[in-house]
């Protein structure tokens, strides 16, 4: 059904933008669109600022699912080798569009499932696989370009901005320490070492009390990169609520009879 396949490729690279508020581009198409290229860079959640790129291929569409692999070395619970494991494709529908495809795998990015692993890096019997704060972090190592249980992954940050939150607060630390120390030098050359005490005691105070802020921000900036594992874009929640039959497909039975009898 080529007709169907031109039309819903056209929806998809229209709208591809909108609804996934620019997280989501088409960058490769075959002139034929039977097999194109999906580049997705979170813009929040666990996998923010770095760039997955998935490739969809395409036969007997609508009837059956595109068949999606990554092909971005990726540190994630229901991806092995590329190979996807999300329940639109295994329970894949006439009614379901390429749109669905992209909203599927932007859910995947903020929703991963730990309880049911396809990667063999993840032991469903094991706590420390489960444990959402030590995923976090080695969701993070393997986008620095670390090594997460013996696999080595290639640096993956494409918006450095986006990872530099903590990093700024740990210079702004060390940048108040610093000017502190230049003070208290200052005070020692020119007040004696009385008044170097006092000062160094004030700043010690201070310094204590900045120390404290910071952890507390740090804390709160884990806390809340730990919940975003939840939180999907407005219109990645429509993916989550098609997916449990919530709601209606992006495709109507009425216009897949019209479809067919165009192609006629």
């Amino acid at each position: 059904m080529c007709g169907m396949l031109a039309k819903d490729f056209h929806k998809l690279m229209k709208s591809i933008a909108s609804f996934s508020n620019n997280q989501a581009n088409v960058p490769h198409y075959e002139e034929n669109l039977d097999e194109f290229k999906v580049e997705i860079v979170p813009n929040d959640g666990l996998y923010y600022g770095g760039k997955f790129e998935f490739e969809v291929k395409i036969k007997d569409y609508p009837q059956k699912a595109p068949h999606v692999t990554c092909t971005t070395d990726i540190y994630h619970p229901n991806i092995d080798n590329g190979e996807i494991c999300l329940n639109l494709f295994s329970e894949w529908a006439e009614t379901n569009t390429l749109e669905d495809c992209v909203q599927g795998l932007l859910f995947l990015l903020y929703n991963p499932n730990l309880d049911d692993p396809l990667s063999p890096m993840f032991d469903p019997e094991d706590e420390d696989d489960l444990n959402l704060e030590v995923f976090a972090q080695n969701v993070r190592v393997s986008l620095e370009g670390g090594e997460v249980e013996g696999h080595a992954f290639e640096r993956n940050i494409v918006d450095e901005d986006k990872v530099t939150g903590e990093n700024s607060i740990n210079c702004q630390v060390e940048e108040r320490q610093e000017a502190t120390n230049g003070e208290v030098e200052l005070v020692d050359a020119d007040n004696g070492a009385l008044n170097e005490i006092q000062f160094v005691e004030e700043n010690t105070t201070d310094s204590n009390a900045a120390e404290d802020d910071t952890t507390m921000e740090l804390n709160t900036s884990a806390t809340e990169a730990t919940e975003d594992i939840a939180d999907v874009p407005t219109k990645s929640e429509e993916t989550t609520d098609f997916i449990s039959g919530k709601v209606n497909p992006h495709r109507t039975e009425e216009e897949i009879v019209v479809m067919k009898e165009m192609e006629l």
